[in-house]
């Protein structure tokens, strides 16, 4: 049987998640993709983005609940070897996410915690979860934001946490890729790729 590839990609019933779903299964990548709560729009894009070939698989995930992970990472496992015939994935993509629009002076304790946990907590946990079930010569992609390198009204958490999410992306891609560095593939321009096989 001739090995699929396959992608993660968090975030993918709506937006930017969506379209990365979709690009990558155009180019025959199937796609095991996350929604958070809208069942109905996860299974709409199912049947819209799956093909004879290539399909998407959607699981639901609350990236903010890191004490799910164990569990989803099971579910990832199962849904690999029953849909797919193989235990390894070529890519993770972590796009899922949100905005807390507010200024840094009125930001709460709740807020802040908010973006922390779905923005780098949970990514951060989900990528040390998966790291066993990625082949070598994979890659992790993390999706950022311009709001790291110049200022939008009222993003502050929010760019604050993809900030961090550059700076461990660099500390992963020193301590998991052989290349000891990443590289940006056409049309991830905004992303932070990790490449391995791990050393």
């Amino acid at each position: 049987m001739t090995q699929k590839t396959i992608a993660l990609v968090t975030g993918a019933n709506r937006g930017i998640g969506y379209s990365i779903a979709k690009f990558l299964i155009k180019s025959g990548v199937s796609v095991i993709g996350t929604y958070h709560s809208n069942q109905a729009e996860a299974e709409a894009a199912e049947v819209a983005l799956s093909g004879e070939d290539v399909k998407l698989h959607m699981l639901k995930l609350d990236i903010s609940e890191h004490t799910s992970i164990p569990a989803f990472t099971a579910q990832v496992k199962d849904v690999l070897e029953k849909s797919f015939g193989q235990s390894s994935l070529d890519y993770v993509v972590q796009n899922a996410g949100n905005i807390v629009h507010t200024r840094f002076e009125d930001t709460t304790p709740e807020q802040l915690d908010n973006q922390y946990a779905i923005h780098f907590k949970g990514p951060y946990l989900l990528s040390v979860a998966l790291l066993p079930i990625i082949r070598d010569g994979g890659r992790i992609l993390n999706i950022t934001s311009a709001a790291t390198r110049f200022y939008l009204p009222d993003h502050a958490p929010y760019a604050a946490m993809k900030a961090a999410t550059e700076v461990v992306s660099l500390y992963m891609a020193k301590e998991l890729g052989a290349r000891g560095g990443f590289e940006k593939p056409p049309g991830f321009e905004s992303c932070s790729v990790i490449p391995f096989p791990l050393s």
